[in-house]
């Protein structure tokens, strides 16, 4: 029959210290606090991800209409609903000929707002 101190004995020879109950246990607290950090880290970054998708619609929403506003001089107001959200334009406040093209996709502020500035007309020589 094998004793206690016959495993001790072995222990020491090969040269095994092993870990204490308490040393596993630091280790994973340590282990669970780094996990939730990389956890909350993976939120914020889904949440900005969702937020540079709808920017760069928003941008090219704003783009095209932007560019059809200036081919054809439409200086009035108006908007179009889309099923992401609406974009609009109007007169710029200043009260230059520029425009104001807006974009919303829902929430209570609006997503981008751009100026189109009109050139001014070439002068004749």
């Amino acid at each position: 029959m094998l004793r206690h101190e016959h495993f001790r004995h072995a222990a020491e020879t090969i040269g095994w210290d092993g870990f204490t109950l308490v040393e596993v246990l630091v280790a994973l607290v340590i282990l669970q606090v780094g996990l939730l950090g990389v956890a909350g880290q993976i939120r914020v970054a889904h949440s900005l991800i969702n937020r540079a998708v709808r920017l760069e619609w928003a941008v090219a929403v704003a783009e095209s209409v932007a560019d059809s506003l200036s081919r054809f001089g439409y200086s009035g107001q108006g908007s179009i609903d889309l099923a992401a959200g609406r974009v609009g334009w109007e007169p710029w406040p200043g009260g230059d000929e520029s425009i104001l093209v807006w974009v919303e996709d829902g929430t209570p502020h609006r997503l981008l707002e751009v100026a189109l500035l009109r050139p001014p007309p070439p002068s004749s020589r």
